[in-house]
This record gives structure tokens, C-alpha cells and sequence, in this order.
């Protein structure tokens, strides 16, 4: 069940804490967390659904089962593969019919956490924007240039 207490977590934080507990439970369980992320990295592939479309679905599932740490993973790579506010809003409508009152209320949450990740987002292109600046460096040839949608965009342009 999901956590319904009061919020003291930034979501970035949160998105942070998972990843890090996420490596310790794969030094405790590696069979089990790599049968795990190959899973999700299969099933999030492009297929007949793109990969925007699945986070969708993956966030309105997160809503519905009220898991914020989950919230909190899924708007992340939902904003990363381009999802609109619009696109997360008809998600978080779905989420409600299939979960209820309590989804209206794990919903609000993806608002205030979609709010939070445009300035992680662009602390993260602007880091690697800058690792790649860097001349002679080895680690910016490793870096991917994410590309970042319009909606990011002008998120990030509204933020200054």
C-alpha cells in the first residue's frame, strides 16, 4: 500500500533514494533485481506502444496503486520521453477511474512532483552540458545530450 502520510521528500530526493536503495537491495538480490530491470527495460521498450506512452500508462498505474516512489520514478521518465502536462493529465483521469477516490488525492501528487523534476531535468542537461564542454575529457564522450522537448523547454525558460 501506498504511503498516505505528509510529504517531507522532494521528489527529486525521492527519485535519488530509490536509486540508491534500488543498488543496495541489487547487491543483496542480484538475480532478482537483474531479472527485474531487464523486465523493465523490456517492457518499457518501443514496441507498438512508444516509450512516452507506456510511462503514461506506468504513472497512471503508480497513482492508482498509490506508490509515490513510484510516482516519483515514472513522471520522472515520462517527462524525459517527452510526455506533456496534457498527455500526464489524461493519465492521471484514467487513474482515477480504475482507482477511486484515493487516486484523486495520489493525482495531486503528480502535480506537485512534475513541478519539481523541470529544474532537476535542467540541472541535468546543464551538468552534461557542461561535462561535454570540458576539453580533454574522457567522460564526456560518455555522456548522452539528452534531447529535451519543447514542454521541458519552456518549462526551464519560465524558471529563470
Amino acid at each position: 500500500m501506498g504511503n498516505t502520510t505528509a510529504q517531507t521528500i522532494s521528489y527529486p530526493d525521492r527519485l535519488q533514494n530509490f536509486g540508491k536503495n534500488s543498488r543496495d537491495l541489487s547487491s543483496a538480490q542480484p538475480s532478482v533485481m537483474k531479472a527485474f530491470w531487464g523486465l523493465h527495460t523490456a517492457a518499457m521498450a518501443d514496441g507498438a506502444l512508444d516509450t512516452k506512452t507506456k510511462e503514461l500508462i506506468a504513472l497512471a498505474i503508480s497513482v492508482a496503486t498509490r506508490c509515490d516512489d513510484c510516482i516519483s520514478h515514472h513522471i520522472y521518465d515520462a517527462l524525459e520521453a517527452g510526455g506533456t502536462k496534457e498527455e500526464i493529465s489524461d493519465a492521471l483521469g484514467v487513474a482515477v477511474l480504475m482507482g477511486g477516490g484515493t487516486s484523486v488525492v495520489y493525482a495531486t501528487h503528480v502535480s506537485r512532483c512534475s513541478n519539481s523534476f523541470p529544474k532537476a531535468l535542467a540541472r541535468k542537461h546543464n551538468v552534461m552540458k557542461l561535462r561535454r564542454r570540458c576539453s580533454g575529457s574522457n567522460v564526456s564522450a560518455l555522456i548522452p545530450s539528452p534531447a529535451l522537448p519543447d514542454f521541458q523547454r519552456s518549462l526551464f525558460a519560465s524558471e529563470r
